[in-house]
């Protein structure tokens, strides 16, 4: 039986739902305790009114109320909007027959409201609020935004160069700096001027950086004075580099939306960047410095997961753009009250994470994201080391080296024919630069034909003047390591108990698109449902400009590690490490002791508080007035005894806390409590005795 939540008479920010004659149920925020005629319209163009049917427990028929309505808003109803058992209804007039314009927009409309509760309230338009999101990616970047006047609206940028044919949606995350540490170029612009540097001999003080953005992922001890190798070697420090691509970025977007509407201010955005969900807390930390340092407010900043952001977007999607790879659809495979994993595979890392969708058209999320670098680049990477297998890794150093432009391109082409629909009977064909043939003939007095023949790959790759042929058997052994990495991982989550029952397999993200990992994942899980929207390569990026305007719609998420403090035991206990061993006072104790406040797995809602309370006891007039340390650590195992290595555990942050004027008490009780946010963590705790409260977020970096 459909069932409403119990809720107070007058209600502000809580949802109903409206059925058709076919029974759909639609979302509708109910704002300041009324809902209007003109947002009932967007839905059901031919809507007149609504009426509700209160349930009955005594057998006897139910009788409809019509909702009365006043000067285009909705009186709230008896006993309120939000009532047990209550069921409402929209009314229509006789339906006039539609051009096919308007049965598309009003079947996307139905889809998105069917799919997701989202909150647009009524567009004042002497406001001009907009939702700008950055999909900043390993191998291409992008952005998108829209206007709250019209929500449903994606305006995406078209990115071109004389080097591409046609302009893309993305463009590639490349960063050029001048000699003096100065931007100079991004993109396909970063990548043409960088070739005509290099052709005129003049790139040697240059910095150029590409697929930057994995530094963050590999970099176990990210910090804020990191730094970055551009492909010579030559360092900056990696937050300037990342400011500045998100800077470029950021300026294009608001010059964009400026000739689109004169009148929107910087104020009028909101700003929403992309992050993978498999990033340490530091790395997402990192990320939103740099965003603040490319100009973006930090109050108007919101970082989102790539998979949420997949997700929303194909849940908002219509059915008929939802394309079955494998299995047999028959309705929305995202609707409410669908468990599916979602795979986003980018250029850098395949992220993955398992999602419920509830009655509301909110996600839980049901496992706890995972993945790794198995993203498109790790297959340039096993290109690049048959190169070396072939003509040997002196030669193609020095094919780098000495003719730089045409790596470029060579690498780029084989870049754009890995994203072909290629199968094993599939057949890829790379124009050799001459440069390539001289370098090697310098080197080794051979040809590439001679080189290849006498390599261990002679079978599968053909020379035929200018081109090399590789057969479809090679290219499937280039993807190999990166689609069984794929494959174990997904069979990890769905080892889980809770994911026993999900058949249904989501796929994201443009290295989705490869036929290689499609078939893959159809061969090693044949009774799956395999889907995927017909434009996954910008999934992430559409679905961050939904999640702008409606960022709660994720209701739950999985604790990606455990979380404790440290706290001294006294006294020690045999086994007890020695190097947390101290001695005071004429007493040995345990100082690192784990004490746990989060488990790894554990469901962890927006409004979800952890607390535990500490006890410290201070003998001495010197222990009174020495400052008192909390640290937090992060643990990758369920139970760590103590916070130490061994125990995989590592400091997170620490809140310092001074003694009053007087000294601490001999017994000092406080009330820690931890809180997560959207990405990020906060700290705060309560001495009972002084009533005093310190609060923090956690400095990751």
């Amino acid at each position: 039986m459909w069932h409403m939540r119990k809720a107070s008479p007058t209600v502000t920010g809580h949802v109903v739902f409206i059925s058709d004659e076919a029974g759909n149920q639609y979302s509708f925020p109910v704002e300041r305790g009324n809902i209007t005629l003109s947002v009932l319209r967007l839905t059901f163009p031919l809507a007149v009114g609504i009426f509700y049917v209160d349930g009955r427990t005594d057998g006897l028929p139910v009788q409809p109320v019509r909702v009365h309505i006043r000067d285009g808003v909705f009186n709230e109803p008896q006993g309120g909007w939000i009532k047990q058992f209550r069921k409402y209804f929209v009314i229509k007039k006789k339906q006039p027959n539609f051009e096919m314009v308007g049965r598309e927009m009003l079947k996307k409309y139905q889809a998105l409201t069917q799919g997701v509760t989202l909150y647009f309230e009524r567009p004042d338009p002497k406001k001009k609020k907009v939702v700008a999101a950055i999909d900043f990616g390993t191998s291409f970047s992008g952005y998108a935004y829209i206007f709250e006047h019209e929500p449903f609206t994606v305006y995406t940028h078209s990115w071109t160069a004389d080097s591409i044919a046609t302009g893309t949606e993305k463009a590639p995350t490349t960063v050029l700096v001048d000699p003096s540490g100065k931007f100079h170029s991004f993109g396909y612009e970063a990548e043409d001027e960088y070739a005509l540097l290099v052709d005129g001999e003049m790139f040697h003080d240059w910095y150029f950086f590409r697929n930057f953005k994995m530094k963050l992922y590999t970099n176990k001890y990210l910090r804020r004075d990191s730094v970055l190798r551009d492909i010579e070697g030559k360092q900056m420090p990696a937050l300037e580099v990342f400011a500045m691509a998100i800077r470029h970025l950021y300026k294009c977007l608001v010059d964009d939306v400026k000739t689109r509407d004169p009148d929107v201010k910087r104020d009028d955005i909101t700003w929403v960047i992309t992050v993978p969900a498999i990033w340490s807390d530091a790395a997402k930390q990192f990320m939103r410095e740099a965003s603040v340092k490319a100009g973006i407010d930090n109050d108007k900043l919101k970082l989102v997961l790539e998979p949420e952001a997949a997700s929303l977007y194909c849940k908002a999607l219509p059915p008929d753009d939802i394309q079955a790879i494998a299995g047999m659809k028959t309705d929305h495979p995202l609707a409410r009250g669908k468990q599916y994993i979602l795979l986003d595979l980018g250029g850098g890392t395949a992220d993955m994470s398992a999602h419920h969708v509830l009655k509301d058209g909110c996600l839980r999320e049901i496992h706890r994201a995972t993945g790794d670098a198995l993203g498109g680049s790790s297959v340039d990477e096993a290109f690049s080391k048959l190169l070396s297998d072939v003509i040997g890794p002196e030669t193609l150093l020095a094919f780098f080296h000495d003719y730089r432009q045409d790596y470029v391109v060579f690498m780029r082409d084989f870049e754009k024919k890995k994203r072909l629909p290629l199968d094993r009977n599939s057949k890829v064909v790379l124009k050799l630069p001459p440069s390539l043939s001289q370098v090697l003939k310098v080197s080794s007095d051979a040809t590439i034909e001679e080189a290849v023949q006498k390599s261990a790959h002679a079978k599968h790759i053909r020379v035929n003047g200018e081109n090399m042929q590789l057969d479809g058997d090679l290219m499937a052994d280039l993807f190999k390591d990166t689609v069984n990495g794929i494959i174990r991982y997904i069979r990890e989550m769905r080892a889980h108990s809770r994911l026993t029952d999900v058949d249904t397999i989501v796929l994201a993200g443009g290295f989705s698109e490869s036929l290689h990992v499609r078939e893959a994942i159809q061969d090693n899980f044949p009774k799956a449902l395999i889907v995927s929207p017909a434009d996954p390569g910008i999934a992430i990026l559409k679905g961050a400009v939904l999640m702008g305007f409606r960022p709660e719609v994720i209701k739950e998420r999985v604790a990606r590690y455990t979380y404790g403090i440290s706290y001294a035991r006294r006294p020690f206990c045999e086994g007890d490490p020695e190097e947390l061993l101290a001695h005071r006072n004429g007493e040995t104790y345990c100082d690192g002791i784990f004490e746990k406040l989060v488990t790894i797995g554990q469901p962890i809602q927006r409004t979800d508080v952890f607390t535990l309370r500490r006890t410290t006891h201070l003998t001495s007039r010197r222990a009174k007035q020495r400052r008192l340390y909390t640290r937090l650590f992060a643990s990758i195992e369920e139970n760590p005894e103590y916070c130490t290595e061994e125990c995989f555990c590592v400091k997170i942050g620490e809140i310092v806390r001074h003694p009053p004027k007087g000294g601490w008490p001999d017994v000092v009780k406080s009330r820690i409590e931890i809180k997560f946010g959207e990405t990020e963590m906060s700290v705060r705790i309560f001495e009972e005795h002084s009533k005093i409260e310190y609060r923090a977020r956690v400095d990751f970096l």
